[in-house]
């Protein structure tokens, strides 16, 4: 028991020394909490960042697909022929093809455009396909 008072006293005097501040064991736990808090955050931002760089490439290629569609609508029926695969001007990473296909019958050609753009695990690729009837062929009107 009489070494209680002594060891009140050495209590005191690391106080009297440290005064009422943040020790170093604190201010480390508390860096080392933050950390522990944002690591998960980081990974948040990680995914984030390449699914929005994901999302604008597809984008990209999605509008140019639609540019191929628009160009080969606004040629005349007889004109429309495949272009193999080629690069898009001013837009580099990217290519474009285009296939056209009779129908059976001769009433329509299918026209399918396909852009390959760069993506984070290799090249991809996105097709949009349209039908374009012939001018050239009347309907019957027989109620049929």
């Amino acid at each position: 028991m009489f070494f209680l008072p002594e060891k009140k006293r050495i209590y005191q005097n690391q106080r009297r020394i440290f005064g009422n501040g943040f020790l170093l064991l604190d201010i480390s736990l508390a860096v080392l909490l933050i950390f522990l808090a944002l690591l998960p955050l980081q990974a948040v931002f990680y995914y984030s960042q390449l699914h929005l760089s994901a999302a604008r490439l597809l984008t990209g290629a999605v509008m140019l697909a639609q540019a191929g569609l628009e160009e080969s609508l606004d040629a005349s029926y007889d004109s429309l022929v495949s272009r193999d695969r080629a690069s898009v001007p001013g837009q580099p990473g990217y290519s474009r093809s285009i296939s056209v296909a009779d129908s059976p019958n001769g009433r329509w050609k299918t026209i399918v455009v396909t852009v390959y753009y760069p993506g984070a695990d290799g090249e991809k690729q996105v097709s949009l396909a349209v039908q374009r009837a012939n001018p050239h062929i009347r309907l019957s009107s027989t109620g049929q």
